[in-house]
């Protein structure tokens, strides 16, 4: 029995040694496997800093590009009013000026008018006053 027993104790002791071995080989492959997964994860964090950077970049390159544009907009918005507002002004003297000339012309045509009244006013008071004098059916 004794003999039986150290066959057994062998066998088994191969077993766990070989069980060893290849807990062994596991845990190499494991430990080889973990690197692997650093470095893709290290290179998949690369990789999306790149593209965050790139993608960041590109965004502020358009916005940049918004920013000139609106300038620019801006610019040609106060241009443009800037340039109505003088036009506007202008037209405003020139109406007041037109309105100026309108009053003076149509002050100094109610006083010609009026004066040609009175001229006339005056020659019709003269002939009448000559043809009173003059008696009736008299002729002047």
């Amino acid at each position: 029995m004794l003999g039986q027993l150290n066959v057994w104790a062998a066998t088994i002791t191969t077993q766990i040694a070989d069980l060893g071995a290849g807990l062994a080989g596991a845990n190499g492959r494991a430990i080889l496997l973990a690197q692997e997964v650093e470095t893709k994860n290290a290179e998949t964090q690369e990789n999306l800093r790149q593209v965050m950077t790139a993608g960041a970049s590109a965004l502020n390159a358009t916005i940049d590009g918004f920013r000139i544009e609106l300038g620019k907009h801006e610019y040609a918005h106060n241009l443009a009013r800037s340039q109505i507002e003088a036009v506007v002004a202008g037209a405003e003297r020139k109406f007041q000026e037109n309105h100026d000339i309108a009053g003076r012309d149509a002050h100094a045509l109610y006083d010609g008018f009026s004066a040609e009244c009175a001229r006339r006013d005056a020659d019709d008071a003269k002939r009448l006053g000559r043809q009173q004098e003059a008696g009736p059916g008299g002729a002047a």
